[in-house]
């Protein structure tokens, strides 16, 4: 979940490589489902004067649901240390690169009178590389709970960087181990 309103979801495979007890190096393949629901939100506000001196305040809002389904391979490291029998706590470092398949965007602007959808399939030079630090708590080697910070955002479509991402939790359950 997160604090915009949204939420994403996924499915995948991969593998984890111990290098000691509680570090590891860990691939696969993952399927994501991710929706942002905006809501109504105003955009900004613009006064404007007539030359009778009346005053019109004009309010743009806008409402945004966005559906988006991706591939994505990310490489993960972490390192960590052993607090009790089958447990460990871990810092991590993930770098995701991601593969938009499919989006579906509806909008609606109730000062403008704007709405519409669209919906379609990404081009092939369209990706994310997505990059997060964090830790968590691992329960054996099977089942882990981690909280991800994020570091940064390249996206290839639009050409736009950001440093920062936002937050993200998970749990990891059962790993094919090598």
């Amino acid at each position: 979940w997160s604090a915009s309103g949204g939420f994403e979801v996924g499915l995948g495979a991969f593998f984890r490589w111990y290098f000691y007890k509680y570090g590891s190096l860990q691939t696969g393949l993952n399927v994501a489902y991710s929706y942002i629901d905006l809501g109504n939100e105003t955009y900004g506000e613009q006064t404007l004067s007539t030359d009778s001196g009346d005053v019109a305040v004009y309010l743009f809002e806008y409402g945004l649901k966005h559906h988006k389904v991706s591939a994505e391979v990310p490489l993960q490291v972490r390192a960590g240390l052993g607090v009790a029998s089958g447990v460990s706590v871990y810092a991590t470092f993930v770098f995701t690169a991601r593969k938009p398949l499919w989006e579906y965007l509806k909008y609606e602007g109730s000062t403008l009178a704007v709405s519409g959808s669209s919906a379609g399939w990404h081009s092939f030079d369209s990706w994310e590389f997505l990059g997060h630090v964090g830790g968590g708590l691992a329960l054996g080697r099977r089942v882990s709970l981690e909280a991800l910070f994020g570091l940064f955002d390249l996206n290839t479509a639009t050409r736009r960087w950001s440093r920062t991402s936002p937050g993200a939790s998970r749990l990891t359950l059962p790993s094919r181990e090598m």
